[in-house]
């Protein structure tokens, strides 16, 4: 569920930072890519919910254990979402006067958010693998990777490249 965080804060960097005109146009953009994105994500968690339950094969007794890991990852995933959420907020607030050294540390801290996420990727292919099997586990892995990818793409036609 989740490289969205990592890879929507860089686009969302380069978002806020090379819209053209003036603040306020930049807001407006912004909200209306977040919007935009908002919607994207709600069809592809739906997307993401279907898959989980018709091409990944568990008994009753997996699934059961399957949905509190899977809730568990959610929720963890979600806190390196806001960390990210955090970090756009800090690059557009200084997007227009960046310099090389803030450049540096806002890449070196995105880098520092995409390990926690494949950290924390590990993590629950380690426990799914261990109590439930590593075929689930695996096959967890391959489809949250797949659908934020879709999400991270659908970000990425709307993200300006720099110049």
């Amino acid at each position: 569920m989740k490289q969205l965080a990592t890879s929507c804060t860089l686009i969302l960097f380069l978002a806020l930072a090379l819209f053209p005109g003036s603040l306020q146009a930049q807001t407006d953009d912004a909200q209306a890519l977040e919007d935009h994105m908002r919607q994207v994500k709600r069809k592809v968690n739906e997307k993401r919910n279907s898959a989980f339950s018709t091409i990944m094969q568990m008994t009753d007794e997996q699934s059961k254990a399957f949905r509190t890991l899977q809730k568990a990852y959610a929720k963890e995933y979600k806190q390196l979402e806001k960390k990210g959420q955090q970090l756009s907020r800090e690059f557009s607030e200084v997007f227009d006067k960046l310099t090389d050294q803030l450049a540096a540390d806002l890449g070196k801290r995105l880098f520092g958010l995409d390990k926690e996420k494949l950290e924390l990727q590990e993590k629950y292919l380690k426990q799914i693998s261990e109590e439930i099997s590593p075929v689930i586990a695996v096959q967890f892995i391959q489809l949250e990777r797949r659908f934020e990818s879709q999400i991270e793409n659908e970000f990425m036609k709307y993200a300006p490249l720099a110049e």
